[in-house]
């Protein structure tokens, strides 16, 4: 007999109140599981969870947001997870119910969502996928919002946040069946209590904590966004786009998000142009949730359609590049400690013969070390004569993935040509930036050693 009754994975959508959820379930995760009601699992969102699963966890849309690329590592904290995650279902032996969050796992590849799918049908028969649905342009405004909250232009590559309902929910009926797939409406009057915490808690099958001192009063999570702010962050981060600086979402939001949002003024609207495509594109998908799951949206379109503020939006666009302009002064290095380490670097060459190196930067500095457009971070190397005068240096290797953290380290392979006349030379490496300065002026330690060229 397995441990519980159900498996439930609550997948979004976004702009729902997955947030709110998460953090009510979070820190009412014990009260829920002394009384019996369902075990939530560790962490107040769980996209470890799907993490786990992924071939390519490097891709996985947490990942990428955090800014993590390196597997390794990526799989070593997800298999801590799945340890912590074993331990807290032992302790839950009284529970029927087993529920997990994260909006993220509906863009899970179709392997790792059976993955995680195969792993809950491990402590539980029935598996059930609940996801709440958004009218559409009351989500398209929302979800514009969210992205300039997190670094992104409000629709990447000119394209209106709307959701494929056809496509996002069939991948989930074909495999948790029709029968197990949860669709909710998000408008208030369609939640039980007209909150989606309060309607959650009555899916999971634990309404009784509702009236008990251990509730959580649902918060609001996610800041309110105004038009103005949305044209000025939409603009801020196309500059920072072009003059080279991508920051991973959590950082950016982390950063500028918030101020951004602080922006006073009317709330987004989306132009009448805007609100026909989104009419267009989502006709298919309401058809679909009216007739597969019988939600019908009551919310009218009207209310979030105004003329587009073209005035205020060159003046944002201006006001943006000011600030983008602070921000690449801010990226220049003054305090660059460091040092370099470097592998195969033989005591003789032959002169003009060429060698990759295995090169191990090290950033001991307390700042993050973020290359730009108007000054590139690279790794170079220079020659001195045996009388200690420089005499020429070689090409660029750029810094990888365009930046390096605080307290971090990176490998690469620098690629070096002896110089074409015999003679003793002394070799060192370090890091540039690019109409700036040579680090080793900023603190930085090169790299010296001396080599023999025949």
């Amino acid at each position: 007999m397995k441990q519980f009754k159900q498996v439930i994975i609550h997948v979004g959508t976004d702009k729902t109140g997955s947030t709110s959820i998460q953090k009510a379930f979070g820190t009412m995760r014990e009260p829920l599981r002394s009384r019996g009601l369902a075990a939530y699992l560790p962490g107040d969102v769980h996209p470890m969870l799907g993490s786990a699963f992924c071939a390519e966890p490097e891709s996985y849309v947490f990942n990428r947001n955090v800014g993590i690329a390196d597997r390794a590592k990526i799989q070593a904290r997800d298999k801590q997870y799945l340890v912590e995650v074993e331990d807290f279902i032992k302790s839950a032996q009284n529970c029927e119910t087993l529920v997990a969050s994260y909006e993220g796992f509906m863009h899970l590849p179709d392997e790792a969502l059976e993955g995680m799918y195969k792993w809950a049908r491990r402590y539980a028969d029935s598996v059930i996928a609940v996801m709440y649905v958004r009218e559409p342009h009351s989500y398209a405004v929302s979800a514009m919002g969210q992205n300039v909250r997190m670094g992104k232009e409000p629709c990447p590559n000119g394209r209106i946040p709307i959701h494929n309902f056809p496509e996002k929910i069939g991948r989930l009926v074909k495999l948790f069946g029709r029968d197990s797939v949860m669709v909710r409406s998000f408008e208030s009057d369609q939640l039980t209590g007209k909150d989606a915490v309060i309607d959650f808690l009555h899916i999971v099958g634990a309404a009784d904590i509702i009236d008990s001192p251990d509730y959580v009063t649902p918060e609001r999570a996610n800041q309110r966004m105004t038009s103005r702010a949305m044209m000025f962050g939409g603009a801020f981060a196309k500059a920072l786009l072009d003059a080279g600086i991508k920051l991973p979402s959590a950082e950016y939001q982390r950063k500028y998000g918030g101020l951004i949002a602080d922006l006073p003024g009317p709330s987004i609207k989306l132009t009448p142009e805007q609100a026909e495509v989104v009419a267009q594109t989502s006709r298919t998908g309401l058809d679909y949730l009216r007739s597969e799951f019988g939600i019908v949206f009551k919310d009218p379109p009207e209310k979030y359609i105004a003329p587009a503020d073209t005035a205020s939006e060159e003046i944002l666009r201006d006001i943006a590049g000011v600030v983008t302009g602070m921000v690449l002064k801010q990226c220049l290095l003054e305090n660059a400690f460091g040092h370099i380490e470097v592998d195969n670097l033989p005591a003789q060459m032959k002169a003009g013969a060429e060698l990759k190196l295995g090169v191990t930067l090290f950033n001991e500095s307390s700042v993050l070390w973020q290359s730009t457009n108007p000054n590139p971070i690279n790794i170079g190397y220079r020659y001195r004569g045996a009388d200690g005068k420089l005499i020429g240096g070689g090409g660029r290797t750029a810094l990888p993935h365009a930046r390096l953290r605080a307290r971090d380290k990176c490998k690469l392979e620098l690629k070096v040509k002896a110089p074409k006349a015999p003679g003793d030379y002394t070799m060192e490496i370090s890091v540039v930036q690019e109409q700036h300065a040579w680090l080793d002026q900023k603190g930085f330690t090169k790299f010296s050693a001396k080599l023999s060229v025949a």
